[in-house]
């Protein structure tokens, strides 16, 4: 996991500040790869509201991008990403949301005015997570299973310099899944500073994600056993 970029003279000393060698620090927390992908919407112009065929667990921040079989509401385009606003935030129901352009202005309440309706099949994608999400929309993806729980993380030994990072000591970790569940499966570690142990609560000051090239599984029955480091980055 990769935090902030620093001069190489200071790696060590800026990884023990962001992961102190004593004391508890935060939760490690697993999240769901899955997305909600093809969810069909009928635009609003008049107030900037789409309608969605059901009811997404979006919170507001998540990153979507637009399809259309015809043409797409202006001024939407395709490939481009862009931020729900949910209808709680804004008097809605749990069924409409509005999308803005930026992340600040969809936690500012600031939407795109659509123009048309535009015409055809039209579709909302989820896009995957990435560190540049708020703590709300990463926490949202957070798994439930009756034997997972979040992972206290307490103080990790002094960093050490290696090369143009300054690493932490590896910190292991088990998972362990009872023989009459059902498998867990996860796609994100999530580290979240001053986190409670609370599964879904967003109290935290500060988070790093990292994301496994495919869908991790453990089956029921099974254990498995994972190492995480801390890194810091030097600028190159």
């Amino acid at each position: 996991m990769s935090k902030a970029k620093a001069s190489a003279t200071t790696l060590a000393a800026i990884a023990d500040r962001w992961i102190a060698t004593t004391g508890d620090i935060g939760r490690l927390i697993l999240l769901s790869g899955d997305l909600t992908t093809g969810l069909g919407y009928t635009p609003t112009p008049v107030d900037d509201i789409l309608t969605c065929d059901s009811a997404p667990n979006w919170e507001t921040g998540t990153r979507v991008r637009v399809t259309a079989t015809g043409t797409q509401p202006t001024p939407l385009l395709s490939s481009t990403d862009y931020f729900v606003i949910k209808g709680a935030d804004f008097g809605g129901t749990t069924t409409e949301i509005k999308l803005a352009t930026t992340l600040a202005n969809a936690l500012a309440g600031t939407p795109i005015n659509l123009e048309d309706t535009g015409s055809g099949t039209l579709a909302l994608n989820q896009q995957q997570l990435n560190e540049t999400d708020p703590i709300p929309v990463l926490v949202s993806r957070e798994i439930t299973h009756p034997d997972y729980g979040r992972f206290l993380v307490s103080g990790v030994a002094a960093a050490t310099e290696v090369g143009t990072t300054a690493e932490k000591n590896p910190v292991a970790f088990s998972m362990i899944v009872g023989g009459g569940s059902d498998p867990l499966v996860f796609r994100h570690f999530l580290f979240l500073r001053d986190a409670l142990a609370t599964p879904g609560d967003t109290t935290g000051t500060e988070a790093q994600l990292a994301t496994e090239a495919a869908e991790i599984t453990i089956s029921p029955g099974t254990s498995k056993v994972f190492t995480l480091v801390f890194r810091t980055k030097n600028a190159v």
